[in-house]
């Protein structure tokens, strides 16, 4: 298998897009690719789809813009160290 999208209904109106793309097949656009083609298919039943990613994970990034999506919100985590 050279990668995977799928979608999860967080809501009815609104389903978030999830992507792999196996290592070996990485850096060839398949990601931004698989996520366009579902983003096509999500807005033909008339909903809303999302991509969510961490602040950290760059390529993901780079492939929701590749796939026209556009920030809506940023979420930031933080945790305490005991130092």
């Amino acid at each position: 298998m050279v990668g995977m999208a799928g979608a999860g209904a967080d809501s009815p109106s609104f389903w978030q897009i999830g992507i792999n793309v196996n290592k070996n097949f990485e850096g060839r656009h398949i990601a931004t690719g698989l996520v366009s083609m579902l983003k096509a298919d999500i807005l033909k039943k008339e909903t809303v789809p999302y991509y969510g990613t961490s602040f950290s994970n760059l390529a993901s990034q780079h492939v929701a813009a590749k796939a026209e999506f556009e920030v809506a919100w940023v979420e930031l985590i933080t945790e305490k160290m005991d130092w």
